[in-house]
């Protein structure tokens, strides 16, 4: 075990925070999209992507800022599996052990990764333009 019940450790954290709206990536901010048929007409139609239920198009869709950060806890327990990482518990968390740092910059430099990891696989997600629910 590396760390002892009552030490006081940094976990690395990313947080969702403040809501904000962007343009929309698909219509470029006007709400419609223009599409080109088989047979070379166009027609445009309310962009899918800005629009939320039954309400039309605004232009814009909702991002979240992310914060990283590193909290400091006090070590309550621990659990140990065979063949598996330890893990932490401290208040009403249960943290992994690669989360955890004596030092706060070292968490705030994992948290930095975490979170770039995050928005990275976001992105993608996001380039793939399909619906989760289909």
């Amino acid at each position: 075990m590396k760390y002892n019940i009552g030490d006081k450790l940094y976990h690395a954290t990313f947080n969702h925070h403040e809501g904000v709206y962007v343009e929309c990536s698909d219509c470029g901010g006007t709400g419609r999209i223009r599409v080109i048929f088989h047979d070379e007409t166009i027609a445009a139609i309310p962009c899918g992507n800005c629009s939320c239920g039954y309400d039309p198009p605004t232009g814009r869709i909702l991002a979240y800022k992310s914060i990283e950060g590193a909290d400091l806890l006090t070590i309550t327990g621990a659990e140990i599996q065979a063949g598996e990482p330890t893990r932490y518990r401290a208040e009403h968390y249960i943290l992994d052990e690669d989360r955890l740092f004596v030092i706060k910059e070292e968490a705030l430099v994992k948290a930095k990764e975490m979170h770039d990891a995050h928005v990275e696989a976001e992105t993608e997600r996001a380039s793939k333009k399909t619906k989760e629910s289909r």
